[in-house]
């Protein structure tokens, strides 16, 4: 499925804020009206981010992608070519709001 707007999202070791940014930002787009893919990409954290993103894995909105740590430049790129596969317009923010 194409959509409006994908949100690339490259997350490491955000375990104590991850949930929240996901639900705000997922509210927000929600409340616009948007049609959107949610990317979030977990960078190989060492914390228990990875659990708090299980929390996600049933929600069609959000795709959450685990893969080994490469640095933040490569994870976005990574993020990028997934989102242009998916959406018309690519946004990107950070993991900790």
């Amino acid at each position: 499925m194409f959509h409006e707007l994908a949100l690339v999202m490259p997350v490491y070791n955000e375990e104590d804020c991850i949930e929240a940014v996901i639900d705000t930002w997922f509210a927000e787009l929600n409340r616009l009206g948007i049609d959107f893919r949610m990317i979030v990409l977990n960078d190989g954290s060492r914390d228990n981010t990875a659990a708090r993103l299980s929390r996600f894995a049933d929600n069609e909105s959000i795709q959450v992608v685990t893969k080994e740590n490469s640095g933040h430049g490569p994870t976005i790129l990574k993020g990028f070519q997934l989102a242009v596969e998916e959406a018309e317009w690519v946004f990107q923010v950070d993991s900790d709001d």
